[in-house]
């Protein structure tokens, strides 16, 4: 056991939510196609922790099958330490799987039952989870595990309002059969739904952050049929149109939709904006 799973033992309470059961070990794996997150988010994150000199502690909420917490042991030089912590047993054992250039080690526990440190973390991040979460817990939680002045970090992607002919036909696509959802809404983890997500807002209405900040990049995702097959299916939305059209005539609406869009552009791609949301703990 490395040394950074033995701070989770001094929180033995940790109970798997039922806001995670959706993603069994088939979605997990599908969950891995899913794209990174743009690098200058990365360089902005890195910056941020330049005072540490190299030796901070980086803890990712909600890690999934550990796309940004690799990222973060990669891009972010002045990370020492990286931890993915996810409730999903499929999820974990998906991310440990995956090869990273620097060591990175995935913990049990969530954002609204986090295992607590040894020492504590100068790096708090959740990449496309935030909307999963507890988020009044998550935020009281957060002075518990995070060091004074230490940063938060939430990154999403989401569709560009100038979206590919092939991002715009997929969207339009679950906006049809799902008609409560429209692009650029996340999941709402307490009641199902969809909502818009104001990060930048919750945080300075919670009190406990300072210094709050929005960022935005381009971040265009390239991919070829079969990949984008796979990424439809990792979708939760997804997974709504399928229980109104069938498993068979959703792959079948989405293999049209790749091949309309092929025939008129060569560059096939979902056209994303990452943005980031950042605050330090007062």
């Amino acid at each position: 056991m490395g040394f950074l799973a033995l701070e989770a033992k001094m929180n033995t309470a940790f109970k798997r939510s039922d806001n995670w059961g959706v993603f069994n070990e088939r979605v997990a794996t599908d969950f891995q196609i899913r794209p990174g997150y743009a690098r200058e988010a990365l360089s902005v994150l890195d910056a941020e922790l330049y005072q540490t000199g190299g030796s901070a502690r980086v803890a990712d909420i909600g890690a999934g099958t550990g796309i940004f917490t690799r990222q973060i042991a990669e891009l972010v030089t002045n990370a020492k330490c990286v931890v993915g912590i996810e409730p999903s047993d499929e999820m974990r054992r998906v991310a440990a799987k995956q090869p990273c250039a620097r060591p990175v080690e995935y913990i049990p526990g969530s954002a609204e039952d986090l295992p607590y440190p040894a020492l504590p973390y100068d790096l708090v991040t959740a990449a496309m989870a935030a909307h999963r979460f507890n988020r009044p817990l998550f935020f009281d939680a957060i002075p518990k595990i995070l060091r004074v002045g230490g940063v938060v970090a939430f990154v999403d992607n989401l569709p560009r309002q100038n979206a590919s002919r092939l991002h715009d036909a997929y969207l339009t696509l679950q906006e049809t059969y799902v008609p409560d959802f429209r692009r650029g809404m996340n999941t709402n983890g307490e009641t199902g739904g969809y909502f818009f997500l104001d990060l930048a807002g919750e945080m300075e209405r919670h009190g406990a952050f300072k210094d709050v900040r929005q960022f935005q990049w381009d971040n265009d995702y390239y991919l070829d049929e079969e990949t984008f097959r796979t990424f439809a299916n990792s979708s939760t939305i997804s997974l709504r149109i399928i229980e109104k059209i069938g498993k068979s005539e959703f792959s079948q609406r989405i293999k049209n939709i790749f091949l309309e869009a092929n025939k008129n552009d060569s560059n096939m791609k979902l056209t994303y904006a990452t943005k980031l949301v950042i605050g330090r703990l007062r």
